[in-house]
């Protein structure tokens, strides 16, 4: 939306094994949070909390590189600097959930993450995406996704909250079995 673009590469070595170590690069462009370019990228560890047939939750962490090059350089908290630029370390604790109901028609995604940055504790982001499928057959299904995005340290006349709610279609080859 707005000429916003995110691309997210997850590498994860062992997935099958109960604890994963992972690697993650993030890219984004946001018009809407004035943000020209940003790239998050790291590694972290994933472990399986559960692992059922229906039912799926991962408890991860991740160290983090944020470099962040802003369409601007007045920041709230931290004022007028003279570059646009951030660079930051940012630990990152995260939750990722998947769950099946009423014989796999209906399927609950979530992933929540949290991090702030080493040197700043108040310099905070956080971001939610929340995703809602309901088979229509088994290539195709209706979804409904909330995505919620949280950073406190943004550009003087943005807002600190972005919350997205849309509704679509999803065609798939099929749900998964497992």
């Amino acid at each position: 939306t707005e000429n916003d673009y995110y691309v997210k590469g997850l590498l994860v070595l062992n997935p099958r094994k109960k604890i994963q170590p992972f690697l993650i690069s993030i890219y984004e462009f946001s018009e809407r949070r004035q943000v020209d370019f940003r790239m998050i990228s790291g590694l972290g560890v994933s472990y399986t909390a559960l692992q059922k047939p229906n039912h799926k939750l991962y408890v991860q962490f991740a160290m983090l590189y944020d470099y962040t090059n802003h369409n601007g350089t007045n920041f709230t908290i931290l004022g007028p600097r003279e570059s646009n630029i951030r660079r930051i370390i940012r630990p990152s604790p995260r939750i990722v959930g998947e769950h099946f109901f009423k014989k796999r028609d209906i399927r609950i995604e979530y992933k929540y993450w949290f991090h702030n940055s080493l040197a700043r504790i108040d310099d905070t982001r956080m971001k939610l995406d929340l995703n809602i499928d309901y088979k229509i057959t088994e290539w195709l299904s209706f979804r409904t996704a909330l995505d919620y995005f949280f950073e406190n340290i943004v550009l003087q006349g943005l807002n600190s909250n972005d919350l997205l709610l849309s509704f679509g279609i999803n065609i798939h080859n099929k749900n998964p079995k497992k």
